[in-house]
């Protein structure tokens, strides 16, 4: 069942145009980043989507979107 709850989430985010970052490892992403496929503000933004998108399950008791999109840029700064 919790497996087939995601799955509906991440199609419902998907049919908004969040990519598929959040179904992969993070060895994939992180492969990503270096190679510069995508930047650490994209997987975040992509995070924050997907933690919206399922919103109604009261899966976050708390959420710090701008702290950790200010993080992602400065990761972003670095590389």
């Amino acid at each position: 069942p919790c497996a087939h709850v995601a799955k509906s989430a991440w199609r419902a985010a998907s049919s908004r145009g969040v990519s598929d970052w959040c179904s992969q490892t993070l060895l994939t992403a992180s492969a990503a980043l270096d190679r510069g496929d995508v930047s650490a503000v994209q997987l975040t933004q992509a995070c924050i989507q997907q933690v919206e998108s399922t919103r109604a399950f009261n899966m976050f008791v708390a959420t710090d979107f701008e702290h950790a999109l200010e993080l992602a840029r400065a990761s972003d700064e670095r590389r």
